[in-house]
């Protein structure tokens, strides 16, 4: 699967998430998480991905530079087959990974910005490894797709 995506649709849905409601926002109301597990009641990736939500949006909050920056590291990821030069790409992320830690330094303290960078980067690479599993499991739940581009876009 394209993780990129998954990636990102995943930071997006953190961004969407309301802890206090543990929901997450829509634009017919609010999308319970009990919803989502009866949906696709057997999905075991349902609770990681919820943690991951849960982790970012209780870093990031409601701030949208920062979810900015977060979607610049993940789509300048070198570790994708079809990157031709890993070393510019690295280079791009490096300076996005360098933004992110002096803006999360102007929000918070030398002390907690340091550990926050590294709680997301974390998370990132945990959120990564966790698409990268779930491609048997869209397979799984989605047997046959007949949109040539979402099959190509999920790389089923």
């Amino acid at each position: 699967m394209s993780y990129f995506l998954v990636q990102v649709l995943g930071i997006r849905s953190s961004a969407l998430y309301i802890a206090e409601k543990d929901a997450y926002l829509t634009r017919q109301g609010y999308f319970t998480l009990e919803h989502a597990k009866m949906l696709l009641p057997n999905n075991p990736l349902h609770d990681p991905c919820v943690e991951f939500c849960r982790s970012v949006k209780s870093i990031v909050k409601n701030d949208v530079t920062l979810y900015a920056l977060l979607h610049c590291v993940v789509l300048f990821d070198p570790c994708d087959d079809r990157v031709i030069d890993r070393q510019l790409i690295n280079s791009i992320r490096d300076k996005y990974i360098i933004l992110l830690r002096h803006y999360l330094e102007s929000l918070y303290s030398y002390r907690y910005s340091e550990r926050y960078l590294m709680a997301l980067q974390e998370n990132l690479i945990m959120y990564r490894n966790l698409c990268q599993e779930g491609k048997p499991l869209i397979k799984k739940f989605f047997p046959s797709i007949p949109n040539k581009l979402l099959v190509e876009v999920l790389d089923l």
